[in-house]
């Protein structure tokens, strides 16, 4: 017997533990949680316990106990101690959570693994069927998120900056974000464009937002000599065997430098500015002078070529972004006619140095969510895989500069529409920015309503074991009013999926359009909240209808013989073989030998039977409570009682509830 691995997208998720790889433990944890759960034991604790009886590592127990929340039935409470439904034992969970490991998204060629896994589960569950104790609370009700307080003053000041920037410059939204942001950061930006694009009067611009930052500027060629950018060497420190450059007005005391054709400096230029770019350091002699530097505005009209040593300094510049001509007619108009507004500030809109400073502070006290991490380590994985080149310090350097966007915005936490600045940080060059923005996208916008949760119960409601809502009443005895029930209860969860995709699409439209360092709402966004509403729409259309054909016996005879397949169409047609009537239920159809429905109404004839059941007696034999021929009676030769039986075996083997209708 082969030891059990990893299943991706079940077991492990992005390289992360999800679930025990042997189904076996996963039901021993889950007998585990419910036996500890009078004792209000926190999951940290439950989690050791199960990992000590199973043999497995810590976090596999702990990503398994993290998950009980989604059961629906279970939560844990404020105490820290497992809440469960009184309806739910651990061979429930374990039903539950075969449902949700069925409806994952797991590689097609798992699909077998992922069954045989669900299957296991499900044996090892039976002959552990733990039930709550008495007195285990129940979960509570989903709390409402309290709002979000006020903005600060910085983030009021921020944005009016970018309002100034946005007035100024037609089509560089996005440039005068990110270039803003990166100086925050203290990171650099590269921009590759043409000429004539305003890549130096952005430059100059962003530079201006700083209250106490001096501008300098230069365009470089082979044969710029390290005077022209550093300052020229002092005569009269050497007549004293003191080498140093009198670097007053130089880019070594420069705020904000902006270097044009930046890639065509000289090996001697090269080798100071990787120091002063990336340490803040200038190296003149046995001098080590700090630079106020606050970025490094870098310009270039093409990528640096393969194999010139440039790959260091291209890998200084945190932010790359592709400055392109403008394209809409009116921007067209507004720059050919020169109907441009300078840039105008507000008295003391400019920000001092020491709000800066004060602004990194707080950045590196804001924090990471797991659900942030999560996504983090997928896109690294990814960019390994798509050889992005990402190096260990641009990763760093750009999870800084999302904590200063957070900053700057008064959040002390990053959230996932953060993520959307990501792709000009990690894509390896501006034209493939759009598969990083894909890959993002993904994490980034992720509904708060996952459509998983909402198959899981479509899978459990042939089962009867849909997910109470809270303050549901207990399910009835009688099997149809107990499927009934189970309907109504997946209807009710479906309304709330509605409320919260609703909900989650407003927060992040909010979020987005509220989120001073994003230009514009993604398309994504909006398309992926319409698909999820039409989803909800067809999955509405069924469940509605399904729950009519649980409502009353009637109904469920009715939906009991339209569930057989209907005869194929022949050239002469298709004669029945027996005609089944239910008149208190409407019903009354040709039915083949093989058990196959006739869509036409039945020709009676003398040589055609016809079997008349009332609503109880087709009920009573499709539950197995009276056998066929006891139906039947007299009122049916040997043969055609025969030819009944066949075809009513069709509908005996689901039994008098109707199954729900598949997935849409």
């Amino acid at each position: 017997m082969h030891e059990p691995t990893d299943i991706d997208g079940v077991t492990i998720r992005g390289g992360l533990p999800l679930l025990p790889v042997d189904p076996e433990h996963a039901a021993v944890t889950l007998a585990i949680a419910v036996e500890t759960a009078p004792l209000r034991l926190p999951l940290v604790d439950v989690a050791a316990r199960a990992a000590a009886a199973c043999g497995v590592p810590p976090e596999r127990a702990v990503a398994l106990l993290a998950w009980l929340p989604v059961s629906r039935v279970a939560a844990w409470g404020d105490d820290g101690g497992l809440c469960l439904h009184p309806e739910s034992g651990a061979a429930d969970l374990a039903v539950r959570l075969g449902a949700w490991v069925s409806t994952r998204a797991a590689p097609a060629s798992e699909a077998a693994r992922v069954t045989a896994w669900v299957d296991g589960l499900s044996r090892a569950a039976a002959s552990r069927d733990v039930r709550p104790a008495p007195g285990v609370p129940s979960p509570p009700a989903p709390s409402v998120a309290a709002a979000p307080p006020p903005p600060a003053a910085l983030p009021t000041r921020v944005q009016s900056l970018l309002d100034a920037l946005d007035a100024a410059f037609v089509e560089r939204r996005k440039h005068a974000r990110f270039g803003l942001l990166a100086l925050l950061a203290g990171q650099h930006v590269l921009l590759l464009g043409p000429p004539g694009t305003a890549k130096s009067a952005l430059a100059r611009a962003l530079c201006a937002c700083f209250a106490d930052a001096s501008y300098f500027e230069y365009l470089l060629s082979r044969f710029t000599h390290p005077d022209e950018l550093f300052g020229p060497v002092s005569i009269p420190a050497l007549k004293v065997e003191d080498y140093r450059r009198m670097t007053a007005g130089f880019l070594p005391t420069a705020g904000v430098a902006f270097l044009d054709e930046v890639f065509k400096a000289s090996s001697a230029i090269l080798n100071s500015l990787l120091t002063l770019v990336n340490e803040r350091v200038f190296h003149h002699g046995a001098h080590r002078d700090p630079v106020p530097l606050l970025g490094l505005v870098g310009a270039s009209n093409e990528l640096p070529e393969a194999d010139q040593g440039l790959e260091a300094l291209f890998d200084r510049f945190l932010v790359r972004l592709s400055v392109p001509p403008v394209a809409d007619p009116d921007a067209f108009l507004r720059v050919a006619t020169g109907d441009l507004t300078p840039l105008t500030l507000e008295p003391g809109a400019a920000l001092t140095r020491d709000e800066v400073d004060r602004l990194r502070a707080s950045a590196r006290a804001v924090t990471v969510p797991p659900a942030v991490g999560d996504a983090l380590v997928v896109l690294w994985r990814t960019a390994a895989d798509r050889a992005w080149g990402v190096s260990d310090r641009r990763w760093r350097q750009a999870v800084d500069l999302l904590r200063v966007a957070a900053a700057a915005a008064g959040r002390a936490t990053l959230i996932p529409v953060d993520l959307m600045l990501l792709p000009p940080l990690l894509a390896p060059r501006p034209d493939r920015e759009p598969e990083v923005v894909d890959a993002v996208t993904v994490l980034a916008l992720t509904r708060d309503a996952p459509a998983h949760d909402l198959r899981a119960q479509w899978v459990l409601l042939g089962l009867d074991r849909v997910a109470p809502p809270p303050g549901a009443p207990p399910l009835p005895t009688d099997a149809l009013e107990r499927r009934h029930a189970s309907a109504q209860r997946f209807l009710a969860w479906h309304h709330e999926v509605v409320t919260r995709i609703g909900a989650d699409r407003a927060r992040l439209e909010r979020e987005v359009l509220g989120h001073p360092w994003l230009d514009s709402v993604p398309t994504e966004l909006v398309a992926g909240h319409l698909e999820a509403a039409r989803e909800l729409v067809r999955v509405l259309e069924r469940a509605e209808a399904y729950a009519a054909a649980t409502r009353t016996p009637i109904a469920a005879a009715r939906a009991c013989v339209a569930a057989l397949p209907e005869a194929p169409a022949r050239h002469f047609g298709v004669r029945p073989a027996l005609i089944l009537e239910v008149p208190d239920a409407g019903v009354c159809v040709g039915l083949t030998a093989e058990g196959q429905r006739i869509a036409d109404p039945p020709t009676r004839s003398a040589d055609v039977p016809v079997l008349a059941l009332s609503v109880t007696d087709l009920m009573d034999v499709l539950a197995g409570r009276r056998p066929l021929p006891s139906v039947i009676g007299d009122r049916m030769s040997r043969w055609q009682a025969t030819t009944a039986a066949s075809t009513l075996a069709r509908l005996i083997h689901q039994g008098p509830i109707p199954a729900p209708p598949p997935w849409p």
